[in-house]
């Protein structure tokens, strides 16, 4: 009668053992037109991370897309990320992130909404040109330029030819110079006349 008794306990306590971790914190900090990283916690370590994804409800582990992420896969419990891809623009979705520790009881419960952008127009949208800068080597007219030591080090042209008060006065005007043209590179210092 006592060994019966006994898997009566362990018949009871395994579905202890196949809890699936929760997820929670689920937000988006990513959306375009077609795409969006889902950001989410989870309450322990798992195995497997999956998207289940629709335009209807999913929180409660059916319906929808399931996307699933290969191995091999780095899984965190704060701040983990999925994106998913391929998504109609302007239509709205449920994400929900499901987890498991085991590869059979997957989490369920925890969803965000969110809207896909319009489609940009033109479609593909046009590249954004990188910001332009200035690579023209600066007016040094009115400086007197010294060659600084072989190793590019120029405080000792600080120190033997600017006085005093131009190295501690904010309003002189001092530059600095490293040119590689033509080879080998050049150090000098420049101070404009007093």
């Amino acid at each position: 009668m006592r060994p019966l008794r006994n898997s009566w306990l362990l018949l009871l306590a395994v579905p202890l053992w196949a809890t699936p971790p929760t997820v929670s914190n689920v937000h988006y900090d990513s959306l375009s037109h077609s795409d969006i990283r889902i950001i989410f916690d989870v309450s322990s370590s798992y195995t497997a991370v999956r998207m289940r994804y629709g335009t209807l409800s999913c929180s409660g582990g059916t319906g929808g897309t399931v996307q699933v992420v290969s191995d091999g896969y780095v899984r965190f419990t704060s701040g983990e990320t999925f994106v998913v891809g391929g998504l109609t623009a302007g239509t709205s979705y449920n994400f929900c992130p499901e987890v498991t520790s085991d590869g059979v009881s997957w989490s369920s419960g925890a969803s965000v909404a969110a809207t896909m952008l319009a489609l940009p127009n033109p479609h593909p949208a046009l590249p954004i040109p990188p910001a332009t800068f200035d690579t023209d080597f600066p007016d040094t007219t009115g400086f007197t330029s010294k060659l600084a030591s072989t190793d590019c080090s120029i405080q000792d042209c600080i120190d033997t030819d600017c006085p005093i008060s131009a190295r501690t006065e904010p309003s002189s005007r001092f530059q600095i110079a490293l040119s590689s043209r033509p080879p080998p590179i050049s150090c000098s210092i420049s101070r404009r006349a007093m």
